[in-house]
């Protein structure tokens, strides 16, 4: 039902995500922006879709997760 503001979070190598860091994350944003435009989930993922310039692949990533929730 409508649009939701996700976090995907590509993490360091050797680290791991935690409901634990997602509060933590969510909370930090929530301290610096309008309550409205922070996220409500976090995804941590090894890494982020990129093309072959190093540029993140923002259309790629999009479509990962608008068709994963249809």
């Amino acid at each position: 039902m409508g649009e939701q503001v996700k976090a995907i979070v590509e993490l360091r190598q050797g680290q791991s995500g935690s409901d634990e860091l997602a509060n933590q994350l969510i909370e930090f944003v929530r301290a610096r922006i309008a309550h409205y435009k922070a996220p409500r989930s976090v995804d941590f993922i090894d890494a982020l879709p990129r093309l072959p310039t190093g540029k993140l692949a923002k259309r790629k990533l999009l479509d990962q997760y608008t068709h994963a929730d249809t």
